[in-house]
């Protein structure tokens, strides 16, 4: 048996820093797995995954001259984890479908006039949400439309449950005090 395949994974590591190929390829082959399994539980698709885990160790072997890592596992499954986390902020598209509300709306008869002014709604609870901060909008839109907990948004977002906790609750209030005027605003074009 060859001894490299005996070897630690600090001395692979350490083989790797030394432009050992073979190293690099065996720490791989023994992690590639097991950090694809460990990737998967962040809900990304299969091939997200690989990406992520492939990502992981392309970023290892061009900075590998940099890197003090002591320990090559704990490492590479924290650099598993940013990574996704990194993959599913990037991939975060935030918008506000209303679409669940249109289907209700559109199940009931309404008339031209309301569905004027259900746009005119939509369009201003939209402004409402792009008015808040980033963070905070970002934080209302992952929970209140895309039902991320909180502490999926505090690993996504890479901030403590309570500041999501106090986006949640600052944005809400900010929505809740302007909603007032829209609902009213409805209730007079409704009755016109």
């Amino acid at each position: 048996m060859n001894p490299i395949n005996l070897s630690s994974d600090e001395s692979l590591w350490q083989s790797c820093v030394d432009d050992d190929q073979r190293a690099f390829d065996l720490l791989f082959t023994r992690y590639f797995q097991g950090l694809c399994q460990y990737a998967g539980k962040y809900n990304l698709s299969s091939s997200m995954v690989e990406e992520v885990v492939a990502d992981v160790f392309v970023n290892l072997w061009l900075k590998r001259k940099e890197l003090k890592i002591q320990h090559i596992k704990p490492y590479l499954f924290q650099s598993t984890r940013n990574t996704a986390l990194n993959f599913i902020k990037k991939s975060y598209q935030p918008h506000f479908p209303i679409d669940d509300l249109s289907e209700e709306i559109s199940d009931k008869q309404w008339d031209a006039d309301l569905e004027i002014s259900y746009s005119e709604t939509e369009k201003e609870l939209n402004k409402l949400v792009d008015q808040l901060p980033d963070q905070q909008r970002d934080v209302f839109r992952m929970r209140r439309i895309h039902g991320y907990s909180l502490e999926e948004i505090s690993d996504i977002l890479n901030i403590s449950s309570k500041t999501v906790s106090n986006h949640l609750t600052q944005a809400s209030k900010f929505i809740n005090s302007h909603i007032r005027d829209i609902s009213y605003l409805l209730i007079i074009l409704v009755n016109i």
